[in-house]
Order: structure tokens, then sequence, then C-alpha cells
């Protein structure tokens, strides 16, 4: 076996993004001013709104599948439950097609029948939903959402958990909120038995619907924020994330390393995911302005030739050379691309950057042990990139580390090993099955494959016992 063939290779590039969000519409029946994909209210004027017509949904999948074959897809908006018929068309699709899909919404477009529909499509694409409370409390929830609909959040998302569906509840935190973190998150856990919980800044971008930079937490706000929760990960055990890049430099220390996995995303915008909206057109991500122009649009234009569009993106023509000397530069990767952005186009790197790390104090989420019994991630799965060169897929959703690059022949080795040990091993099983003498290369890799959460301790993952080869 290559025991260096698992690492990032600078020769490598994806041949596609491994995640998409698609935008299946931009009507929402809430208001929220930090709004990132520019939604119009559902009662205003139908002149003004728009989404995916049904033709175009089964379209999109066709395409998606055959000229990108993602890891996986995103159903956001807008509020995609507001236009059911394209969104089962889309989830459903993709289910055939053998890619996994998400779904992002408020839960308070629809109730009764409409809602058990909508439990009964994610059930069928075994998909996950990202959902959003701004606030624990009724009245300041109205004054964000405009909308006086809680008690239907709370009551759909009890269905939700009752289904046993997954689900993450995210808190955009601003000026308005950013002090009750802990205490949404701990209601929502005693009271729901909600696990996954996310507090993430607002982001001021050209699609906000009333941008209004006086209302963004300064930077010991938020990292209060983030303190929060760190209480909720080891007062109640509760899985906590930020959906939002953060530059590791402009993190404290006593926050930056913890053994939650917090800070784990680096910016993926137009590199290993992008945005397809309801009429076609990409773009890096949400944040990013919206386009008209038919290059970029993937019912008009092969999808190979906007991917090269983007490939600025993928060869970080948009990060300092300052940043490329960072050692941690693979965690943020430049921090958020958005902030580096005005009317005029890109300005720099993230504003919120404060120079490059050059040692670090990383701790390992888990020490490894020869005795330990492993197991490889039962999400785990692979693409084909490049001749022999594949990436394998971790499962995490919209986190570029969520990837690494390895040969055919690592590939074939895993697969092999697999088959042999149904996916319970230990360290020298791996040893052995690569040789003794390249015992030190393969502590290292198991080492990595740890912390990248492809191997996981056999006690502390829902293992699977199965013998088949990896997915494609």
């Amino acid at each position: 076996m290559e025991t260096e063939s698992y690492k990032r290779s600078s020769n490598a590039t994806l041949k596609a993004p491994i995640g998409v969000q698609i935008l299946v519409n931009n009507i929402c029946n809430h208001s929220c001013f930090y709004c990132s994909s520019g939604a119009v209210q559902q009662e205003e004027s139908s002149n003004k709104y728009s989404a995916m017509s049904n033709e175009n949904a089964y379209e999109f999948v066709d395409i998606i599948s055959r000229d990108i074959n993602p890891y996986y897809a995103v159903c956001t908006g807008g509020e995609p439950t507001l236009s059911m018929k394209p969104l089962s068309a889309l989830m459903m699709g993709f289910k055939q097609k053998n890619i996994p899909t998400h779904l992002n919404t408020n839960l308070t477009a629809v109730s009764g029948e409409e809602f058990n529909d909508l439990i009964l499509l994610l059930k069928r694409c075994n998909s996950s939903v990202l959902t959003s409370l701004p606030h624990y409390d009724g009245a300041v929830y109205k004054k964000i959402t405009s909308k006086d609909d809680i008690n239907l959040f709370y009551n759909n998302l009890n269905s939700l958990i009752s289904e046993d569906i997954n689900i993450t509840v995210n808190m955009v935190v601003h000026k308005l909120n950013h002090k009750d973190v802990y205490h949404t998150g701990k209601l929502l856990f005693e009271k729901y038995g909600l696990k996954n919980f996310a507090a993430t800044p607002l982001v001021v971008s050209s699609n906000n619907l009333f941008p209004n930079k006086n209302i963004v937490l300064k930077p010991d706000e938020l990292f209060d924020v983030f303190r929060d929760l760190l209480r909720l990960n080891s007062d109640l055990n509760m899985q906590v994330d930020c959906l939002e890049v953060i530059p590791r430099c402009s993190i404290p220390e006593d926050i930056r390393y913890n053994a939650s996995g917090l800070f784990k995303r680096a910016c993926s915008a137009g590199s290993s995911t992008l945005l397809i909206d309801y009429l076609g057109f990409i773009r890096p991500c949400s944040f990013f302005p919206e386009v008209n122009d038919d290059k970029y649009n993937i019912l008009k234009t092969p999808f190979s030739e906007i991917w090269e569009y983007l490939k600025p993106y993928r060869d970080n023509e948009h990060i300092s050379d300052e940043c490329k000397t960072c050692y941690e530069i693979e965690d943020c990767n430049g921090g958020c691309r958005v902030f580096g952005v005005d009317k005029d186009g890109f300005t720099g790197s993230d504003s919120r950057i404060t120079g490059p790390i050059f040692k670090t104090a990383k701790n390992e989420i888990e020490k490894l042990s020869p005795n330990n019994i492993y197991s490889f991630n039962k999400d785990m799965k692979f693409r084909k990139e490049q001749r022999d060169i594949y990436t394998f897929f971790n499962g995490q959703i919209s986190n570029r580390s969520s990837i690494i690059f390895v040969t055919y022949g690592f590939k074939q080795f895993c697969e092999n090993f697999i088959k042999e040990t149904r996916n319970y091993f230990t360290l020298d099983d791996v040893v052995n099955a690569a040789g003794v003498e390249n015992k030190e290369k393969i502590t290292e890799l198991m080492k990595y494959l740890l912390q990248k959460k492809y191997i996981y301790p056999a006690n502390k993952h829902d293992l699977t016992t199965s013998s088949e080869p990896l997915g494609e």
C-alpha cells in the first residue's frame, strides 16, 4: 500500500463539487432582516418572486446526477416547502440516483396534512433537516421574523424529533439575540430532546433584505456565543456547531482548540460546493450576488464549462499569500470569501483575519491506542476525480475538510481490508496488512484518519459490519 497516498495533493483537483445547494424558490413566509437569499415575502406581488418548475426539477436531477455526481444535495430557499411539488420531485429524483438529499426549512410554512406529507417525504429520502430558530421567546421571535408562528415551529419540531428525523436547529446570532444562545439551546434540549444545535453569526451580504452593520456582533460578543455553545456541549452533551467559516487566527486560543470540533469549517465556496438557483444560474454560495449571465446557467451551458469559470476558487486565487503560510490554512481555507468582497468585487482576504498561525496547540480528539478496536465511517464514500485519483468523503455536509484525495491503490486497499476484517480492526491489524516495515507511517495515517473522522473507535460510532466495498 502507498502509505503517503491519503494526503491532499497539490496536483489533485475536483472534477466537480462534492455538494450542491439548490435554491427551490425565492419566496418565504418569514421576513428575517438577515436573510442571505434575498427572499421575497409570500404576501408580496407574485411578479416579485419565482419558484422552480416541475419540469426544471426533473431536468436538474438528470444534469446534476450525470455531470456533477455530488456526494449530497441540499434543498433550500427562500422557504422550499412553499413549493412542495418541485421540492418532492428533486428529493425523490435524487433518491433514485442514490444522492443523499437534505432540507433547509423554517418549519412554519406547512402544517396539518401538508406537514405529514413532508415527514413522509423526509423519511422516504432518509433526509436530515436544518431549521432556524432566531429566539426561544415569542415576542423576540416575532420581532425578527415578522411572524407570530413560534408555537407552530415548536409543534413541528417536536413531530420531527418524535419521528427520529435527524434535525439541527440553527440560531443566526446578532445584537438582538446573542445573549440568549445558551438558554435557547438548553430549552430545546430539555423540552424537546434536541441533540444538535448551532449558532451562526449574521453575515452582511448584498442579498440581505435590510443590511445593517450595526446589528453585527463585535468579536468579543461573538466569542461569548462560542463559549455558550461549548457550555451546551460540556453541560448537556449537545452536538454544537457554527455554520459560518471563522478564520482560525481570529479565534482566541482558549476556545480555538476544543474537543467538540466546533471550528471545523473551511470555506468551500466555488471550490467544493456551489449554489444553483431555481432558474439554473450557478454562484459560489448563497452569500454571493445573484447572476443572470447564461454562461453560468446549468440549463444552457455545459457544467464542465461553468466549473472551469470557477477555477480561481479551486486555485485559491482569492486567498492572500500571508494566509497560505498559515499552519492551519486547511482548517478555514483563509476564512469566508464574502468578507473579502465589496460592490467592486474581490478586495482581499477575509477582513477578520489577524495573521498566520506558525505553530499549533491542536488537541487530538482521540488518542490512538494499539488495543482499541476501530471501524471505517459507515457514511464514507468515494468518487473518481482524475485518472487514478479518487476522493474519500466522510459524510460531513458543507465541510471542505470532509474530503481527502487518495490513489486507486489506497482505495483498493481499504475495500479489501473492510472485507477481510468486516470493518472491525486494531492498529496492529492495519500494520500487518500493510507491512510491518510501514508501522510508523501507518500510525501517522491512522491518526490522520481518526482526526478527519474517516475511522472511529468501535464503541463510539454506529458501525457497519458490512463487507461490501465503499459506495460511489
